[in-house]
């Protein structure tokens, strides 16, 4: 019997994997609703599990959970739980399969399973009705965190422009720039340092693939809690003007956008992070000189 099977509902039941899945279910539901998915690891940092192959009865709980409330309640209830990706393959776990209705779903080749996981993924996106489904299970939903509000003020109010670029900055994009794979590319590319967009912005470092464009926004180990919302909001702005800059051109490539940082991230950024769907590489520290 699979994971899936053996989770029980958390309706019923106490145990640390059902106290996990009510406080995983309201983080899902505000992922859904910004039209976002996951990886694993990022939802296990957000419940503080060490391992996240523990995330497997977690998600088998809220997919049983939302199935009985569906046959209780009487209407259809997609399967949230397919909003945490296996970052590798791009695609939710093996457990998922009880969850959809499509037979011998791992058996499928990867783009079958992919079509149907976008269908589904579409159906999650649009429900009108998360809102219903926290309130059935006694669950609110998610709040914004308060540290994250103070860091994201004082990056407002932050004055630009006359501080200039610092030794630390320099050298970490240097250093990204020549060494591609710290950021999971091959190390045989070559990346270019402030690549110039239309905006009048320049993007720290850009890697241009033939498949794919990859943009690093860098946070050298000067950079505070403020600055790092900075460079997440940065990230955000990039991803959409390349984007637009590449319907221009006529390039067909894919873009992604990510933040490298020499510090250890914080995590009291971690739901902004989330929410902005944004995949942040940190812990550089120290690689970018000599």
């Amino acid at each position: 019997m699979g994971t899936a099977q053996k989770a029980k509902s958390f309706l019923r039941g106490n145990k640390l994997y059902q106290q996990r899945a009510r406080k995983a279910l309201p983080l899902l539901i505000a992922k859904a609703t910004a039209n976002q998915t996951m990886f694993y690891f990022e939802l296990a940092d957000e419940l503080e599990i060490n391992n996240p192959r523990n995330l497997n009865y977690v998600l088998g709980s809220i997919g049983n959970t939302l199935q009985e409330l569906s046959e209780e309640r009487g209407y259809e209830i997609p399967p949230i739980n397919l909003l945490v990706l296996n970052k590798r393959i791009g695609l939710p776990g093996e457990g998922v399969e009880k969850f959809i209705p499509k037979e011998e779903f791992s058996k499928l080749t990867p783009k079958e399973k992919q079509l149907i996981v976008d269908r589904l993924l579409h159906e999650v996106y649009t429900y009108p009705h998360w809102n219903r489904v926290l309130a059935h299970c006694n669950l609110s939903p998610q709040p914004v965190k308060d540290n994250s509000s103070l860091s994201l003020f004082d990056a407002i109010q932050r004055r630009q422009g006359n501080e200039g670029e610092s030794e630390f900055h320099q050298n970490l994009k240097s250093y990204i720039c020549s060494n591609p794979d710290v950021v999971g590319l091959p190390k045989n590319i070559t990346g270019k340092t402030e690549y110039s967009l239309p905006l009048g912005d320049t993007v720290d470092v850009l890697f241009q693939l033939e498949q794919e464009w990859v943009a690093v926004e860098v946070k050298s180990r000067i950079s505070d809690d403020s600055d790092i919302v900075r460079g997440l909001f940065q990230c955000v702005k990039y991803q959409a003007v390349i984007e637009a800059y590449q319907i221009v051109i006529g390039c067909k490539a894919s873009c992604h956008v990510l933040l490298a940082m020499e510090n250890q991230f914080s995590t009291k950024l971690l739901q902004m992070k989330n929410l902005l769907g944004i995949e942040v590489i940190d812990k550089l520290r120290g690689h970018s000189q000599t």
